[in-house]
C-alpha cells in the first residue's frame, strides 16, 4: 500500500504486523488498513552538483544518465550507485561500481583479465 499524505500512527500485532493505522494529514482521518509486513522508506533529492558543474546529462528527477557501462554523457565521466537512480540498494551500486572501474580500465588502455 503506497498512501500520500500520511503518517503511520501505530503498527499492529503481537508476535507479527498484522495491520497498521494511518492519518490522513489533510483532514486528519485515522485509517486501519491489514499489512503482512512494513517497510520505511523516505523520499529522495540525488546530490548531482558535481554532475551539473561537469555538464553530465540529467534525468527530469535529476539523476545522472547512465549507459549499460555506467558511461555519462561526458566521455571519460562514469557514475554508479544512487546519483543514477533506478534500484537504491546496496548490492546494485557495488555491481555498478565494479561495470564503471572496469569500463574506465579499459579508457586507459588496461584489459581486465576475464
Amino acid at each position: 500500500v503506497f498512501t500520500l499524505n500520511s503518517v503511520v500512527k501505530s503498527i499492529n500485532g503481537k508476535e507479527r504486523v498484522k495491520s497498521i493505522t494511518i492519518e490522513n494529514l489533510a483532514d486528519k482521518r485515522e485509517k486501519e488498513i491489514r499489512v503482512d509486513g512494513v517497510f520505511i522508506a523516505v523520499g529522495e533529492v540525488p546530490h548531482n552538483e558535481i554532475a551539473k558543474m561537469l555538464g553530465v546529462e540529467l534525468d527530469d528527477q535529476g539523476y545522472v544518465v547512465v549507459d549499460r557501462w555506467q558511461r555519462t554523457s561526458v566521455k571519460g565521466v562514469y557514475a554508479a550507485g544512487d546519483i543514477t537512480g533506478g534500484v537504491r540498494q546496496i548490492v546494485t551500486a557495488c555491481a555498478e561500481g565494479a561495470i564503471a572501474a572496469l569500463t574506465s580500465a579499459e579508457v586507459l588502455g588496461k584489459k581486465y583479465p576475464y
